[in-house]
């Protein structure tokens, strides 16, 4: 019955990502860089979802996988939205030092077919300490004058909470057994999931009312 339902879930779950890939395509040669790098993200997440439902045998390796992937992704979209080198040069060591790190934790201690916590863990922690200081960034040098206009608002705002939200079920499982949580930890992940997908479909839609914006003053 458990299986059954997480199934469902999951099924739910891959289909909420539809939204923001078919956002992700509309008008995709006037969006700037890191709304094209969001489309990547929010595909390969698709696609990571996909292959968890049929091939649940490589649920684990699949989702190591993707985690380091999401890691690269997202730290290449705030890499381009922040303005200062400083902070540029440490989310490029940052990227660099996850990856080395995902190596030694896969190859010599959680190994690649099991549940990798920490990788989990360390993406997590990084990417809330990186997405509060960006909403600092943002309230000191607000780009537009009302700022749910614009995209990155709504792409922190999915980053901070879904791995907030995370955050909590990664301690859990280091404290108890996966087998007594996985119905509990399918169920606020798969909820954490979509909100991410409705976040991220709000960073496009907020991209194309500006572009609707700047066509209507444009012709008056």
């Amino acid at each position: 019955m458990d299986d059954v339902l997480i199934r469902k879930i999951a099924i739910i779950t891959a289909g909420s990502v539809l939204l923001p890939v078919l956002l992700s395509l509309l008008n995709y040669k006037s969006k700037p860089g890191y709304l094209k790098i969001l489309g990547l993200l929010v595909l390969t997440s698709g696609l990571s979802d996909l292959l968890s439902i049929n091939f649940v045998r490589f649920n684990n390796e699949i989702n190591n996988i993707y985690i380091i992937v999401q890691f690269f992704i997202l730290g290449s979209i705030f890499y381009l939205c922040f303005h200062h080198v400083r902070i540029k040069r440490l989310l490029l060591l940052s990227i660099f030092l996850y990856l080395i790190f995902s190596v030694i934790n896969i190859f010599f201690i959680e190994g690649f077919t099991n549940r990798n916590t920490n990788l989990r863990t360390v993406s997590g922690i990084t990417f809330i300490i990186i997405s509060v200081y960006y909403f600092n960034y943002l309230l000191q040098n607000q780009p537009v004058d009302n700022i749910v206009r614009y995209p990155m608002f709504w792409i922190n705002s999915a980053v901070l909470i879904y791995f907030s939200g995370n955050i909590f079920l990664y301690a859990a499982n280091n404290i108890m057994s996966f087998e007594k949580i996985y119905l509990f930890y399918y169920l606020i992940h798969n909820m954490l999931n979509v909100i991410k997908n409705l976040l991220f479909s709000a960073a496009f839609i907020a991209q194309f009312l500006n572009l609707k914006r700047i066509d209507i003053q444009s012709r008056s």
